[in-house]
């Protein structure tokens, strides 16, 4: 008879590794190879999420919590929710939630930090930051990261200009000129996008910041691009066949065994992805109905399907060393931008990017792959 023990983080994190056939790990500690270092994140963010539905073997009740020399009323790092006795405390005086190790009474806006990084800023409406500006401290310092040319969600009219008058940022904005994510053989067709469409991108309150190339950079890195001008009615038709394609992978050349597919629409991406499955292969995707499967985006990072899908949209953050990008009829510069610089290197110094079109606007940009 085997007797069952706990398993043990190492162990966990061995079971993720080998979901993408990747070899187990000796120990945790020192320095982790890259998918070593991203399942370990990844089994703290899943303990994380799972402990902080509280169970009966991590709650504890009737706690007395002190405050500090600061008068504020630290936690331990391993507590991820505190509750208030409802019998005891109204919500309109006592909405207490965690921040910072600290807690903090959301009913009557007490605490104040150091310093605020806002990343995706072009995704931020300038009555947030009214909000969120409010929790520095007198002396604090705010980082506000963006990049209007992916500006999907319309916001770049709203702000007053590239100073942000009004906002509290002073003088002009420092500029991050060399991507440090983009293969290098990859920038200049970004460059060159952006250069062939430049006088229809709106800089009256930005002006483009075109990537230079990483000179610390592997000189060895392998990128393929390929460019498929499609008929609109054929266009599912070719993701799916260069989905296929990808998927007789042998997926150890490349750093991590998934591929990621942005379709345009939900629609179109719900076809490919049921084409897909008559063909056994298994995608998991966002294009169901509510927010419930938007969640399955999550689990992107730990299902060992194939295939990963959805949106331009939903995808803006995520990268990929296989990407594969869905353009349609209509499709706007800004959606067709932000799914192009999804596309990362891979560990071993190798990507692959391919693009259905079918948007005859992009088709002369295309002939330059």
């Amino acid at each position: 008879m085997t007797t069952q023990t706990r398993t043990s983080e190492l162990e966990a994190v061995n079971t993720i590794l080998s979901t993408i056939g990747e070899s187990p790990l000796n120990t945790l500690s020192g320095s982790l190879p890259v998918d070593g270092t991203i399942a370990k994140n990844v089994l703290s963010e899943v303990s994380r999420e799972v402990q902080s539905q509280g169970w009966h073997f991590n709650t504890h009740y009737k706690v007395t919590l002190s405050r500090d020399t600061d008068n504020k009323i630290p936690l331990a790092t391993n507590i991820v929710r505190v509750e208030l006795d409802p019998r005891q405390y109204s919500k309109t005086s006592y909405d207490i939630v965690q921040r910072n190790n600290f807690l903090y009474n959301l009913a009557k806006n007490e605490d104040t930090f150091d310093a605020l990084f806002i990343d995706e800023g072009q995704d931020f409406h300038p009555s947030w930051w009214e909000s969120t500006k409010h929790l520095l401290r007198d002396n604090g310092q705010a980082c506000f990261v963006y990049d209007f040319t992916q500006d999907l969600y319309r916001k770049k009219a709203l702000w007053p200009g590239e100073k942000f008058t009004g906002t509290g940022f002073v003088g002009r904005p420092s500029k991050l000129d060399i991507s440090y994510r983009l293969p290098n053989q990859y920038l200049p067709k970004i460059r060159k996008f952006l250069d062939s469409f430049k006088a229809e991108i709106d800089t009256s309150n930005f002006e483009i910041n075109l990537p230079e190339i990483n000179p610390q950079a592997n000189l060895l890195e392998e990128c393929n691009t390929t460019w498929l001008q499609v008929g609109e009615d054929v266009n599912e038709q070719h993701c799916v066949e260069s989905i296929t394609q990808y998927a007789a992978l042998d997926v150890e050349d490349f750093a991590y065994g998934s591929i990621l597919f942005l379709a345009e629409t939900k629609e179109s991406g719900l076809e490919v992805c049921k084409s897909l499955n008559e063909r056994k292969i298994n995608v998991t995707h966002t294009f169901g109905p509510g927010k419930a499967d938007s969640k399955q985006k999550f689990l992107f990072s730990l299902v060992n399907d194939p295939v990963k899908a959805t949106t331009i949209h939903s995808g803006k953050g995520l990268e990929s060393s296989l990407l594969i990008v869905q353009i349609q009829t209509g499709a706007k510069i800004a959606h067709v931008y932000t799914a192009l610089t999804r596309l990362r290197m891979g560990a071993n110094n190798q990507c692959s990017i391919i693009v259905i079109c079918s948007d005859p606007k992009y088709a002369e940009y295309g002939t330059s792959w």
